[in-house]
């Protein structure tokens, strides 16, 4: 059974899966709404140029930042698909079916790409469409942001996805990812940042967060909170991207169905 036959297995899933599609739906509004929500709180009149965070190019790096808040939506989202698959044990009915436990994982892990990209279009088109009410010239400049949110999105998802490989529960991945995410990698990077040092910012998600930066008062923000380069964050996100793949698929090769 190849990749594209499994994907169609797949998408028979998720098509009548209606908390898939309210979830997603949730998550593509909350996007919209926590940027307009900002846009509308900025002062009005005789707005300055430091402020002005909703017009390009500045609106890719404020719509990216604004909607990471987010992101734990298609986390969950990965977590409901994988979980369910465990709960009403289709995944072993695929394996007897003929599809390979590679197939299975390798079909998984292209839903956590596909809802990397949804969250990234979605970013994409709600930042292009609050530069151009802000009146605005369409510029691309700064549009880096939108990348580094794609990878901060695989993060999140990826993370999810491994949560759920192990954990296999529903109501226990959702939260033990949510306290994770929210509260216990919060608490350990500031304990570490207090007696280690920069270590503290290469946590899993804690690396992928600062790759956007707060967009107002950016060099203020650096000046007191001392991050890593850029470039040495990205090597870390990366780095825990590829094992969450290797991990998820030796985990769930080698687990019992």
């Amino acid at each position: 059974m190849n990749i594209l036959h499994s994907l169609k297995i797949e998408w028979l899933k998720l098509k009548n899966y209606n908390a898939f599609w309210i979830l997603l739906g949730l998550f593509v509004l909350s996007i919209f709404g926590i940027n307009y929500i900002m846009i509308e709180t900025m002062p009005r009149g005789q707005i300055t140029e430091a402020l002005a965070i909703f017009s390009f190019p500045k609106v890719w790096h404020t719509a990216s930042y604004m909607s990471s808040f987010m992101l734990l939506f298609p986390g969950l989202i990965m977590i409901m698909t994988v979980t369910g698959e465990f709960g009403f044990r289709t995944h072993r009915q695929n394996v007897i079916d003929g599809m390979s436990r590679t197939n299975f994982i390798t079909v998984k892990m292209l839903v956590a790409l596909i809802l990397a990209v949804i969250s990234t279009l979605a970013v994409f088109v709600f930042a292009l469409i609050f530069g151009i009410l802000e009146g605005s010239t369409v510029s691309f400049d700064g549009v880096k942001y939108i990348f580094l949110f794609f990878l901060q999105a695989i993060d999140y998802i990826g993370i999810a996805l491994l949560f759920s490989m192990f954990l296999r529960k529903t109501g226990l991945c959702v939260g033990i990812y949510i306290l994770y995410a929210l509260i216990l990698e919060n608490v350990i990077s500031s304990i570490l940042a207090r007696n280690v040092g920069q270590i503290a910012y290469y946590l899993p998600l804690e690396s992928s967060d600062k790759l956007i930066p707060m967009p107002i008062f950016k060099e203020f923000t650096n000046q007191i909170v001392k991050t890593p380069d850029v470039g040495n964050l990205l090597i870390a996100c990366i780095l825990y991207i590829i094992m969450y793949v290797i991990v998820c698929k030796l985990r769930f090769e080698k687990a019992d169905l």
